[in-house]
């Protein structure tokens, strides 16, 4: 059934802005698309956010930054996907944050738009991809890796539909490389925008429309925060503005994309 999208925009500018949320030892950020964690010193988040924290000398004080220590990531996010990053400032807080990774009991929601028409299984609340991965990557032509492949859970849920897409809600609930892409590769439902895993020909089309990036974004993370007891969500501002406009061109009619399964 076709319906309105409800899209939040969310346009983050680190320096001006600096963190979402933060507190003793840690800190939130909403990552842009093209911008590494931390393999360009100098341009990446990390350097981004230790210039804006070393330069807004109360704000380290209160959130406890260890200088020493600097800013350290308890989990990864791939350059081409935006969304919300946790960080940590101090090792206390780095050791309580990374152990609730290393167990899996972190929770973790993005949003994705994928091509075509993407339903659940009738009665259900959510649809689940449980084909095995391998640890290595694979591409287009074996998004499910080459050598041992283990068990794999990508659980999602239909939001909107436009003629060619469909904006989801997804969990990892496992954490191999690219699961969320290449399940949803694997199901004939690539993540639009998607160089490694969608086709040449729907890359192409969407670029010459103005759509250059991975239309996939981390909305949440559900956590137990250092010196707290209950599980909290940090939520990023919302749906970046280019995924907006991708899905409102296609649900106004427009040649937004190839109408390709990509």
């Amino acid at each position: 059934m076709k319906h309105p999208c409800p899209l939040p925009a969310g346009d983050p500018d680190l320096l001006r802005e600096g963190p979402l949320k933060w507190g003793r030892g840690w800190l939130a950020v909403s990552k842009p698309t093209g911008i590494s964690l931390h393999n360009d010193p100098g341009h990446d988040l990390l350097s981004a956010m230790a210039q804006y924290v070393e330069t807004h000398g109360e704000l380290a004080e209160a959130m406890g930054y260890d200088a020493g220590f600097g800013i350290h990531l308890p989990h990864r996010l791939d350059k081409e996907t935006s969304g919300i990053v946790i960080m940590a400032c101090a090792e206390a807080a780095h050791r309580w944050i990374s152990r609730q990774f290393e167990e899996k009991r972190v929770v973790k929601e993005y949003n994705a738009i994928v091509h075509g028409d993407l339903a659940i299984p009738q009665g259900a609340l959510w649809g689940e991809w449980a084909w095995p991965l391998s640890k290595t990557a694979g591409g287009r032509s074996n998004p499910a890796g080459t050598g041992k492949k283990v068990h794999c859970l990508t659980r999602y849920r239909s939001l909107c539909h436009s003629p060619r897409y469909t904006l989801i809600a997804c969990e990892p609930v496992t954490g191999r490389m690219h699961q969320i892409r290449r399940h949803a590769r694997m199901a004939g439902h690539a993540v639009v925008g998607d160089a490694r895993y969608g086709t040449p020909q729907s890359i192409r089309h969407l670029k010459s429309m103005g759509f250059s990036r991975l239309a996939l974004h981390a909305a949440s993370i559900t956590l137990v925060l250092p010196e707290t007891a209950s599980p909290a969500t940090l939520a990023s501002p919302g749906l970046p503005v280019e995924m907006i406009r991708l899905m409102e061109q296609d649900l106004a009619g427009k040649q937004a994309g190839d109408g390709v399964i990509g």
